[in-house]
Formats: structure tokens, sequence, C-alpha cells
């Protein structure tokens, strides 16, 4: 599939920032957006059935799968009516956002609304200027490790479909060797990890003082 690509250099301010205003772009055009997040590359985009669809032909996996929405901050989930967010959501937010944890909060639905306030310099600068909520998961094919450098992004690219709607990508370079988040489902009034990550499962007992089942 063809695409844009737009290099970032983290360590120079300017192009951070012009790579920002690129992303922010981008979503605001409907468009799809390969980031960087503080695990893996990600692609996203501002959320509409359009290009949930999109994402699906690009990792070459059924339609319908729920994607994980990226924040700016916990405050824009705090007032979203449709989620449930409690005390429990507050002490896991004040303690591991920006980072590495995603929520699945209750929503009314089977699934549930899966969040997460990424830490990483650049997507919360898009979302800064952005202003909403973006879709986003990780760059591979369906049943294939996530990339985690432009090099494995570009052969996923490479592979994928013609896509009905442009695609930006943001190189930032080689992502340091992480595991992807931890993934928390609070439906229902219970804890679980639905998928382990890079926050351990006793950090998170810690800050919530009772026990999660895995």
């Amino acid at each position: 599939m063809k695409y844009t690509t737009v290099a970032v250099d983290m360590h120079d301010a300017a192009t951070v920032v012009e790579g920002a205003e690129q992303g922010a772009r981008a979503l605001e055009a409907g468009e799809l957006l390969v980031h960087p997040t503080s695990s893996l590359y990600g692609v996203g985009a501002a959320v509409s059935p359009e290009t949930d669809r999109a994402i699906a032909r690009l990792k070459g996996r059924s339609p319908g799968k729920p994607l994980i929405r990226l924040a700016r901050q916990a405050s824009a989930v705090r007032a979203l009516s449709s989620v449930v967010w409690d005390a429990r959501c507050e002490r896991l937010a004040a303690d591991f956002w920006p980072g590495p944890l995603t929520l699945v909060l209750d929503d009314g639905t089977r699934d549930g609304f899966a969040i997460r306030v990424d830490g990483h310099p650049l997507v919360l600068a898009i979302l800064e200027r952005f202003g909403g909520l973006m879709t986003s998961t990780s760059v591979n094919r369906a049943g294939d490790p996530p990339a985690r450098d432009p090099a494995e992004v570009r052969e996923v690219l490479g592979r994928a479909e013609a896509a009905d709607v442009p695609l930006t990508f943001l190189d930032a370079g080689p992502l340091p060797g992480s595991k992807p988040s931890t993934v928390l489902g609070l439906q229902g009034g219970s804890v679980r990890v639905l998928r382990p990550g890079a926050v351990p499962v006793d950090s998170i007992e810690r800050s919530l003082g009772e026990a999660v089942t895995s």
C-alpha cells in the first residue's frame, strides 16, 4: 500500500512539533496514522467505522474486533458519559498514566471500552493538538509479533492491502524493547488481567489494595 512517511527525530524539539502537527492533521482528515507508543508502533485514527475497517484490512483480520482508544489525559476519559469511571480507575490512572496500562471499562457492551493514556511524548503531543480520542492497535499482521522499528513497520505496510483512506507513518526510529501494555478489565465490579504486559500485577495490587484475578 502507498503511504506518506514523516521522519521525527525525538531529540530535536522542532521535528517533534512538526511531527505532532502532521499527526493531528492526519487524524482530523480521517487518515490512518502509524505512530510510536511507549512500547511498540501502533496504527490508529480518529474514531469511525470506516477507519476501523481500514485498520482491520491492514492487519489482515476480520472487522469488528474492538480497538484500544488513546487519550491525552485521564480527564478526557472521566468526562465520557458512556463509561463507568470509579475510584479504582482514579487510583490506577494516578499511579500508572501516562504509561503502558490499558483499562477496559464498563460501557454497556460485552467487550467494554479499552482506553489508555500512553506515555510516548509524540502521542501526547498529537492528542493535545487533536483534542479528542484516537483508536490504536499494534502494527502487525494478525498473529505476527508487533513492529518495534521502522523496518518492521515498512514490512507490514508493504504486505497490506491498499487502503480506502490515506496513511501517514510517523517514523520515530527504533523503539526500546518493551512488553506491550498490560490490559486490565474493570467490568462488572471485578478486576482481571486480560493481558499481562509492562505493568506487573503486584504493582496493580499495591495500587488498589486488593487482589487481582489473572
